[in-house]
């Protein structure tokens, strides 16, 4: 991990395998969420290589994930949380984190990366699973 103008960056190892990144509740204005979106790739393919792999059983680690990027945003900070869904549909993934986007925009040349933007409300609550 680097730290320069209070910022922190994480490999995307750290993310992924860590059940509570080292930061306290609410460290950061703005949180970037950017898992690995495909889950039916071989474990050689370049793109599992250069981008990760998502478990068969994909919903509690992206759950997990956006969950902790939540706990360390400050109350009134952004989360830009970006997802691709050649393979998984962004409603399930937004059914998965339980919480609705307050804008998105599509990108990329079939529009399938999607980029959503949530703030965090004091009255904002994220269900248990």
């Amino acid at each position: 991990m680097a730290r320069r103008r209070g910022t922190a960056r994480l490999s995307q190892t750290s993310w992924l395998t860590s059940a509570a990144p080292p930061f306290p509740d609410e460290s950061f204005w703005h949180v970037v969420f950017d898992p690995p979106h495909l889950n039916d790739v071989g474990d050689n393919a370049w793109m599992a290589k250069k981008y990760g792999k998502l478990p068969k059983d994909w919903k509690p680690l992206v759950r997990d994930g956006f969950r902790e990027c939540w706990r360390v945003l400050k109350t009134n900070g952004t989360l830009i949380f970006k997802w691709n869904e050649t393979q998984i549909p962004v409603k399930d993934v937004i059914k998965c984190i339980g919480v609705s986007p307050l804008y998105g925009h599509k990108s990329g040349r079939l529009s399938k990366t999607h980029w959503m933007a949530f703030v965090k409300l004091q009255s904002t609550r994220i269900p248990n699973p």
